[in-house]
């Protein structure tokens, strides 16, 4: 079970280097070890109507911020377990400083499309059809985020290397094709490699939390206010870009909810075994099986494996520490993107010096250095920021965490998996759960709003058979009602 009092008031890669550092723990030292596909691996995250007050303000400031997010998390691209973490915090940050009405995810809720999450094949036509499916309006934001492979053709500039190591998509595609709709704001942000594509590849080779009742102040001025284009890469020209197992150092810097993350190195043996177990088991999605054409690895099953908790979180998060995270760690203050450039690279050095101390390349790359294409144009009246960082959180949310048991639903005793998708599917939208916790035995009764019946998922926890009562919780889908939860009276 999941317990998070972390929650922020406003009323609170291509290739990625992957370094092997494991999860954060006391231990620190790190060394740089090859460890999937021959490449460097550091072991080591989505809503939007505008509130009434806010409508009242500036017409001129966006309405709804429509965010897409995609990461290689195949088992050939060898960076699973850094690229999930990584679309993850983004995704957890948006979500709780967003509020819920003003927010709209790709696949959730009025923004249908095709599979970008579990299969992978095809990935860059998939893209591009979801961005043309957009429904944002002229005084919307569009966000686009990516984790995975990638490097840059001097004459055509940086690209994203897609799963299936033929096709890439070049970041000029992405935002010429999000500014074609009009909006007001188009945001591209990748966390890749940067290096020269003679270089990079062998030739092309290879905790949810509730959203806010209001906007945050920080997500209001970097997603609301602007106009314009923002396009950002996590490595310049040249570089490669840090993927760390738990989360890559860009990832890290912009949208960890922990605090400072520690590294600790995984041996190669724990790491493959880890992948090995969640590349078998066999998980049991509530709508059935698929049968994609890449499969994205369940990353989140090999993680829990090599120590980490819910939401990838490392295993030293302490709830009483200030988040690392720019986004968390800012959410009440009013700072631009060139704030965000400033503290971001700063903490990115910080993470680099740790987990890489005499350099990468045979020590010709020193930091790993963000790559600005662009930023919007400024906004007049634009309050100055605000002093403190605010580390206040609201009442605690809960949720079932990898390894728990599901033991009722709607309070019928749930025998197996086919028993749990037929209570589920049959379920109305406000569904009780009954939860063991699988470390201390204990039992909760938890509530959240299902999605619709035509959706992909109802709830979106996977789950499996297991010895004991009820069924044993796998996973999540992304922005799975699961994951949203609240302790029922």
């Amino acid at each position: 079970m999941y317990c998070a009092d972390r929650f922020p008031l406003p009323p609170l890669k291509g290739g990625r280097r992957q370094v092997n550092s494991g999860q954060p723990t006391k231990s620190v030292a790190v060394p740089l070890r090859a460890i999937l596909s021959g490449r460097v691996v550091a072991a080591g995250v989505w809503p939007l109507v505008l509130a009434l007050a806010f409508a009242q303000c500036q017409a001129a400031w966006g309405k709804k911020i429509f965010l897409l997010m995609a990461a290689d998390t195949s088992v050939n691209g060898g960076i699973a377990l850094s690229t999930g973490p990584d679309a993850g915090y983004v995704l957890d940050a948006f979500y709780a400083h967003v509020p819920k009405e003003q927010l709209v995810v790709y696949n959730f809720r009025g923004w249908p499309g095709p599979d970008i999450g579990h299969d992978l094949s095809d990935l860059h036509n998939k893209l591009i059809t979801a961005i043309r499916n957009c429904p944002a309006g002229p005084d919307d934001t569009v966000v686009f985020f990516y984790s995975g492979h990638g490097a840059y053709d001097p004459q055509r500039g940086h690209f994203l290397q897609m799963p299936d190591r033929e096709n890439v998509l070049y970041r000029k595609v992405i935002a010429q094709e999000i500014q074609r709709k009009g909006v007001r704001l188009a945001v591209v942000i990748t966390d890749s490699c940067n290096m020269p594509v003679n270089r990079g590849f062998g030739g092309v080779s290879r905790a949810y939390i509730l959203p806010p009742e209001k906007i945050t102040p920080l997500f209001d001025e970097l997603f609301m206010k602007p106009a314009g284009l923002v396009d950002i890469n996590s490595a310049a020209e040249g570089e490669f870009a840090v993927a760390p197992i738990g989360g890559g150092l860009f990832a890290l810097a912009m949208a960890y909810m922990g605090s400072k993350p520690r590294f600790q190195a995984f041996s190669e043996i724990a790491i493959q075994n880890a992948l090995d177990e969640a590349i078998r088991d066999a998980a049991v999605e509530v709508n059935g099986p698929s049968r994609p054409g890449i499969p994205a690895l369940d990353y989140g099953w090999a993680l829990v494996r090599l120590g980490f908790g819910e939401h990838m979180i490392h295993p030293d998060f302490d709830g009483r520490l200030p988040p690392y995270g720019f986004l968390w760690d800012n959410a009440r203050a009013r700072l631009t993107w060139r704030d965000f450039q400033r503290e971001v690279q700063a903490k990115m050095d910080e993470l680099f010096r740790q987990l890489c101390p005499n350099g990468l390349n045979e020590g010709q790359q020193k930091r790993q250095t963000l790559r600005i294409y662009s930023f919007p144009k400024a906004m007049a009246n634009v309050q100055r920021p605000i002093a403190g960082n605010g580390v206040r959180w609201s009442a605690p949310i809960y949720r079932p965490e990898v390894g728990d048991h599901i033991v009722e639903v709607n309070g019928r005793r749930i025998k197996d998996t086919d028993d749990f998708r037929s209570a589920v599917k049959n379920s109305p939208p406000t569904i009780i759960l009954g939860v063991v916790d699988q470390r201390t035995g204990r039992r909760y009764t938890l509530r959240t709003q299902l999605n619709p019946p035509d959706a992909r998922s109802r709830l979106g926890i996977v789950v499996r058979d297991c010895s004991g009562p009820g069924v044993h919780v796998m996973g999540f889908l992304p922005d799975a009602p699961g994951r949203r939860c609240q302790l029922a009276q």
